[in-house]
């Protein structure tokens, strides 16, 4: 399977990146208005000192993002206190030093899974996603600068091998790599990635030098490998001293489906409780009443012992397979009917006879 993947990524068309910079916040609502799945990636620089600037620059989007991505999140101390409205919130537990780590923000109601990853000192956070029939993986990485870049190099590198199964892997990070001033470094680390079908979605700068002038560093990024169509956004306006980077995907994360329970009576069960019941000691209760109740408390206990219980998903995001043809659901549904037909009358030998040849 491993094998097709590759084969697939490594035949297929490159993967072309329209990489925008968007000037203000009204430009940025404008371009993601109809956006299906949109990807934010921004340095907090501490999310217990910055939560706020955070809060106000999601607030001012109206197409809210489906993930948040705070790398150099400093160490935390009781995630609870760094809460968006509307988000739940995800730490990698990555604490090199004390500006270590990375913070996932995934908008509730979306079915997702968490996933921790470990290579060495490289600590991965990531959620996965389903897209209809499409699987998506979104990544989170920062390399504080007491991770020395030729073993950060190395890791990312192992790491990149264990997720070349990924047909959809998007990597997001501040990688304290600039890939403007490319040097050996910066050259080993963009090879490892393009070796492995990654593709850069940033080349220009992403944090600015001090007062936003005089050019800055491509050191904050995007790499994917993927089928889908993308677009990447950069947003020319800090929320601490990098810009923003978006990412937008042309699919819905399918929602977490909504579930209810059923009861039923499992009358299998309920007859072996029966037959195990002291129903004699109702005889020597002399009163009536008392004797009543005291079988109708039985009956009912038997009852709730009995029942079974099953999960009925409704989710109108379910899409039909593909073999369930139109022709299937009719001949389905008419032969419900016909046997509906015969149950209501079981004596009936030409209703029991349609429903038998249908």
């Amino acid at each position: 399977m491993a094998d097709s993947v590759e084969e697939d990524l490594a035949n297929g068309e490159d993967l072309f990146v329209e990489e925008l910079e968007i000037t203000d916040v009204q430009s940025v609502n404008k371009e993601l208005t109809n956006k299906k799945c949109i990807i934010v990636s921004v340095n907090i620089r501490s999310l217990n000192a910055n939560i706020d600037k955070l809060n106000v620059f999601i607030n001012s989007l109206d197409n809210k993002p489906s993930v948040i991505i705070c790398t150099e999140s400093w160490n935390l101390h009781g995630l609870a206190i760094c809460n968006l409205n509307g988000y739940d919130s995800y730490f990698n537990e990555s604490k090199i030093n004390k500006a270590d780590g990375v913070v996932f923000f995934v908008k509730k109601g979306l079915n997702n899974e968490i996933t921790h990853e470990t290579v060495e000192n490289l600590k991965v956070i990531s959620c996965l996603f389903t897209c209809g029939s499409e699987k998506i993986k979104i990544s989170g990485v920062y390399r504080c600068h007491d991770y020395k870049k030729e073993i950060f190099i190395k890791n990312v590198l192992s790491y990149l091998i264990l997720n070349k199964r990924f047909r959809n892997h998007y990597i997001f990070g501040d990688f304290n790599i600039d890939m403007i001033n490319t040097d050996e470094d910066a050259q080993n680390f963009l090879y490892n990635f393009l070796e492995y079908h990654y593709t850069s979605f940033f080349q220009k700068i992403t944090r600015p030098n001090d007062n936003n002038v005089n050019g800055g560093t491509c050191i904050d990024n995007c790499f994917a490998k993927t089928t889908l169509t993308c677009k990447s956004y950069k947003i020319n306006q800090v929320v601490c001293d990098h810009f923003p980077l978006f990412i937008t995907i042309d699919k819905n994360i399918d929602n977490i489906p909504h579930v209810t329970q059923d009861k039923f009576l499992n009358y299998k069960k309920l007859n072996k409780l029966a037959q195990i019941q002291l129903w004699h000691k109702l005889l020597s209760i002399q009163d009536p009443d008392m004797a009543t109740n005291v079988l109708i408390d039985m009956i009912k206990t038997i009852t709730v012992k009995a029942q079974t219980k099953k999960n009925r998903f409704k989710d109108k995001n379910i899409a039909r397979k593909n073999w369930i043809t139109q022709g299937i659901v009719i001949s389905c549904n008419t032969k419900e009917i016909l046997y509906n037909m015969w149950k209501a009358n079981p004596e009936n030998t030409i209703l029991r006879q349609n429903f038998k040849n249908m």
